[in-house]
């Protein structure tokens, strides 16, 4: 399978809001003790938020017990309406959301990203219509295509899911 696109793990507040940046593990550190209440995920990532974010942080403890695990979409909803001062999400679900505003991607070392690759079967019926699908995806220039949607052409260096 080759690598086609990737959407960091990132962070968002109410709109409307100021947000402290989002630079450094210190700045990650800081953004998750002053909430009152966190959102993240169910589905996709919730491991990675409980077993490996939070633990990294040395603030499982102190985090988890006034967090709120959701179906993805209502992430975003729950941070909007106020129920939520923070959201953790791919930024692939959170960039098409109202009333929220996106604080940063999960700074290194903490960064993390979803991958999503192309692989072909060996007995595909179209295998050069594939072939060329998965060029069209891989070209410089999709880039583009992804612009302000979440998705980014896959970087080396960050941690994959």
């Amino acid at each position: 399978a080759a690598p086609v696109v990737q959407t960091p793990w990132a962070a968002a507040g109410p709109g409307g809001r100021m947000a402290p940046p989002l630079q450094s593990e210190q700045d990650a550190r800081a953004l998750l003790q002053s909430v009152r209440a966190m959102a993240y995920p169910s589905s996709e990532g919730s491991a990675f938020i409980e077993k490996q974010l939070l633990p990294q942080l040395g603030m499982a403890d102190t985090v988890l017990p006034k967090s709120i695990k959701v179906f993805g979409p209502q992430v975003a909803q729950l941070v909007a309406r106020g129920d939520a001062e923070l959201g953790l999400q791919l930024r692939s679900e959170l960039q098409q959301s109202g009333g929220i505003r996106i604080v940063g991607d999960l700074p290194a070392p903490l960064a993390y990203a979803a991958v999503y690759g192309v692989a072909i079967a060996a007995h595909a019926p179209s295998a050069a219509g594939a072939q060329a699908l998965a060029r069209f995806y891989q070209r410089e220039a999709a880039q583009h295509d992804w612009a302000g949607t979440g998705w980014e052409a896959p970087a080396a260096g960050r941690q994959e899911r």
